[in-house]
């Protein structure tokens, strides 16, 4: 399952996104960060793509930061880092 929830990135940063990965506990992790938003979709793709194949259920969510933004996505996710 894709999603993509929109937060609110200050302008004058350099937008950063990252990939989250949430097993079929709830529990959330941080797969990959530090990417454009192109390369944060397709690395996205890819692994619901694989997740597809497997027997348990896993979903995927990437979400934009910037450097002042990180902690506060991670924690208003409630992503284990």
């Amino acid at each position: 399952m894709l999603h993509t929830p929109i937060t609110q990135v200050g302008r004058s940063e350099k937008e950063f996104w990252m990939l989250i990965r949430q097993d079929e506990h709830g529990v959330r992790y941080l797969v990959k960060d530090n990417m454009s938003q192109m390369s944060a979709e397709r690395e996205m793709r890819m692994f619901v793509e694989a997740a597809e194949r497997k027997p348990h259920k896993q979903e995927y969510f990437i979400f934009p930061y910037c450097a002042s933004t990180k902690l506060e996505v991670l924690a208003r996710e409630r992503v284990r880092a």
